[in-house]
């Protein structure tokens, strides 16, 4: 589980058990981080319902957006 969320003006993802990563942008709806480099993927009506993760032994692995 990721959660992501605004702290400021930088997007924070949170994994279990305590681990805060900061986003730094590098395009529209990328970011990389301590975790890798992160994709929002949104719908056809522009709301973000996926996050990517891509790391060197991980490729694309999604996360869907559950609220």
């Amino acid at each position: 589980t990721l959660v992501v969320s605004v702290s400021g003006d930088t997007l924070i993802a949170f994994r279990r058990p305590a681990a805060r990563a900061a986003l730094r942008p590098v395009a529209e709806d990328e970011f990389v981080s301590p975790i890798g480099r992160i994709r929002f993927i949104r719908d056809d009506a522009g709301r973000v319902v996926q996050l990517s993760v891509s790391q060197p032994r991980v490729y694309d692995l999604r996360f869907d957006r559950v609220r």
